[in-house]
């Protein structure tokens, strides 16, 4: 092929991608009536030409959304429609009721600015920090509690160790060797006994009369009873 023939069709060929380009950067006006049909918004270009933008889309919602309440009750009742297992169930109500308590529970969590042990001391006379114990404990309670009533039986929720006395962690430790529904009996009988002998404290602020002790070595005689009957003491 002579020189000149093949420079020709070279050129010719360049003429016609140099269009197509063209072609390709101005749409026709009836791409512009499909595009506008589609609901796509316009914005002018430096041209003067209009080009669209496509318009997106909001998140569908996800499945978790429909099954998901505040509600503990209905939250595990609707991971139950949905056949859920019952153990997938159980970690589920519990990691989430765990997280509403999350906050409190780490604000009562011993600090190095509280100026004692990370176990605080059984023995500690700190009035804030006998607070703060006690009411560590009552949140793994209340926990306890707002579990049974979403799922229809007892989960075991053990208070933080930094809330449990040395005889509370012994206590603890002892639990292991019941059933969960006999661990959650046990627990009452020994919160009922602390509660008595709380308000006996109150009461006989360190002046302990002979009746007093009476009645505190009663409250020990009951909950010995009451552990004996559940298998905990022998």
């Amino acid at each position: 092929m002579k020189p000149r023939l093949l420079l020709s069709l070279l050129v010719l060929l360049n003429l016609a991608l140099l269009g197509f380009l063209i072609a390709g950067r101005n749409p026709t006006e009836a791409e512009k009536t499909e595009d506008s049909s589609q609901g796509l918004p316009a914005s002018p270009t430096a041209a003067g030409t209009v080009q669209t933008r496509p318009v997106k889309a909001a998140a569908p919602p996800t499945p978790f959304a429909a099954i998901y309440s505040a509600d503990p009750r209905t939250f595990a009742a609707n991971l139950r429609a949905i056949h859920c297992p019952e153990a997938t169930v159980k970690d589920i109500l519990t990691a989430e009721i765990d997280r509403r308590y999350h906050t409190e529970e780490d604000r009562l969590r011993p600090k190095p600015a509280d100026h004692v042990p990370f176990g605080w001391s059984a023995a500690t006379s700190e009035p804030k920090i006998l607070e703060r114990r006690q009411r560590a404990a009552t949140l793994a309670q209340e926990e306890a509690a707002l579990l049974h009533e979403a799922l229809g039986y007892a989960v075991p929720v053990a208070p933080p160790t930094y809330a449990l006395t040395t005889s509370e962690q012994e206590f603890e430790t002892s639990l292991a060797t019941l059933p969960a529904d006999k661990q959650e009996a046990a627990r009452q009988v020994d919160e009922d006994y602390w509660t008595k002998v709380r308000v006996l404290q109150d009461r006989t602020k360190g002046f302990w009369q002979t009746a007093d002790v009476t009645e505190l070595q009663q409250f020990k005689q009951q909950r010995q009873e009451s552990l004996r009957g559940l298998g905990l003491v022998k």
